[in-house]
């Protein structure tokens, strides 16, 4: 039997919230933890917890780094032309690394 997942985010959707839809549609959080480990991110952990936000249930997944990716900037985007210098290190990735 094959299944289909349908998104419709017609004004987009948040990694952490599509995540935490296929946990309560069903993915094992291990089989989400081992894809994450897979990926070789030193410091980086996830998580979940079950969350309610006025009276609707969800599970709320989290990405948790303990400063070796780059949330240790804080909430900074980035455009990857730099034309600025930061006082911190952090990797950027493309999809080709992921």
């Amino acid at each position: 039997m094959s299944r289909i997942l349908y998104l419709d985010c017609f004004s987009g959707a948040s990694g952490d919230m599509i995540v935490g839809g296929l946990i309560d549609a069903g993915v094992s959080f291990a089989q989400i933890e081992a894809v994450v480990n897979s990926l070789g991110l030193d410091g980086v952990r996830v998580s979940y917890d079950r969350v309610d936000r006025s009276g609707i249930g969800a599970a709320k997944f989290r990405v948790i780094d303990s400063g070796n990716i780059g949330s240790s900037h804080g909430a900074h985007s980035h455009d990857h032309s730099h034309d600025h210098s930061h006082d911190h290190s952090h990797d950027h990735r493309g999809l080709s690394d992921i």
